[in-house]
């Protein structure tokens, strides 16, 4: 795993949340171009914080497409209904373990409150299709995705030694309780406090 934090989710229940008014949710149209280039477009909000963007047309073929956990009914898209244009996206991807992969939002359609039903709908394409357990990797800079899943119900997964006060630092710097969630720990996944920075 890499030195990005977690968060698992354990969930029966769908969560059938609708695409807000103006917004359709679908799945990606392998070989459709303008497809891979929306794909791309709205990924690229998740590496500007980094001043680089590795990702490329190749790289979607070689990298999503080309991987047999992430095939196109896993990956879907939020639209604008009044011209097809690709919002956001998110991938149901299957594994050893199920995850929500590849989250991100156009710069433009921010803060319009897509995420919610954009991350709901591969999280029900899992949970439909028999997963418990769903995790997810991010990093401590994406607040608002955090804040996302955590009104999902994921929360903080202590699969490191440093996850508690990576946490703890998370928590405090959102401006939210510790003492109001939990986290789980790295191989029981017994519900832990996390730690007060």
């Amino acid at each position: 795993m890499s030195n990005q934090i977690s968060m698992l989710l354990f969930r029966d229940e769908l969560y059938r949340i609708p695409a807000p008014d103006g917004y359709f949710i679908r799945t990606l149209k392998e070989g459709d171009l303008s497809d891979t280039e929306g794909w791309l477009h709205a990924n690229h909000t998740l590496w500007k914080s980094l001043h680089t963007d590795p990702w490329t047309p190749e790289w979607f073929e070689k990298n999503m497409l080309g991987d047999p956990d992430c095939v196109p009914d896993r990956i879907f898209l939020i639209c604008r209904s009044s011209d097809g244009a690709i919002a956001g996206t998110a991938t149901a991807k299957f594994g050893k373990t199920p995850s929500l992969h590849e989250v991100g939002i156009a710069e433009e359609f921010m803060g319009r409150h897509l995420s919610l039903s954009l991350c709901a709908a591969p999280l029900d394409y899992m949970i439909e299709r028999g997963a418990h357990r769903i995790q997810l990797l991010t990093d401590e800079f994406r607040r608002p995705a955090i804040k996302t899943y955590l009104r999902l119900g994921f929360r903080p997964w202590f699969y490191r030694d440093d996850m508690p006060e990576r946490w703890a630092g998370v928590f405090r710097d959102m401006g939210l309780p510790a003492s109001d969630y939990f986290a789980y720990d790295e191989l029981s996944h017994r519900k832990v406090a996390i730690p007060v920075d």
